[in-house]
């Protein structure tokens, strides 16, 4: 994979990682604002008692350290492929979950059904092509007589490597 062909991961990484680490930003540090942010964004109607207002910051920090992780893997994609594979397999399992308890988010939290399917589509799209757009295991590695790729380097044959495989 040439950096030009990192581009479509990249801009995927980047456009999955920074809505958490905004969204867990808010959350540790400012209750009322992430009030207001999940009211616009999902016509949510809650009350933060003392329990949500506690349970936001921890809560927070996991979201932006996931945020934070995926614009990571977003400097070199093929190095951080765990990342991204453990990332989108998120996106995908939040996404499922999202639409599949679609009618209990509109009971308890009043959000429309219309904007949780499209969150929850939002979601899993973003996990799908993470997936698809994801490196694949034998650029990570190298194939044999590869020579000038990032990581297979190391695992390339070169000639001399060949007649010594060759001898045994």
């Amino acid at each position: 994979m040439t950096p030009r062909s990192y581009l479509p991961i990249r801009v995927a990484l980047v456009v999955a990682g920074v809505p958490p680490l905004l969204w867990g930003t808010v959350a540790m540090l400012d209750g009322p604002l992430l009030i207001a942010m999940t009211g616009w964004l999902s016509r949510a109607s809650y009350t933060m008692t003392p329990e949500l207002d506690y349970l936001r910051k921890p809560l927070g920090i996991y979201v932006a350290m996931f945020g934070a992780l995926l614009l990571y893997a977003a400097s070199d994609p093929l190095r951080h492929r765990a990342i991204v594979i453990w990332g989108a397999l998120l996106f995908i399992v939040r996404g499922i979950q999202r639409l599949a308890i679609t009618s209990e988010l509109h009971q308890v939290f009043a959000i429309p059904v219309a904007v949780n399917l499209m969150h929850g589509t939002y979601v899993l799209v973003i996990g799908l092509v993470l997936l698809a757009l994801r490196p694949r295991a034998a650029m990570a590695h190298g194939f044999p007589g590869m020579r000038n790729s990032a990581e297979g380097r190391r695992f390339a044959l070169t000639p001399r490597s060949r007649k010594s495989l060759a001898r045994r």
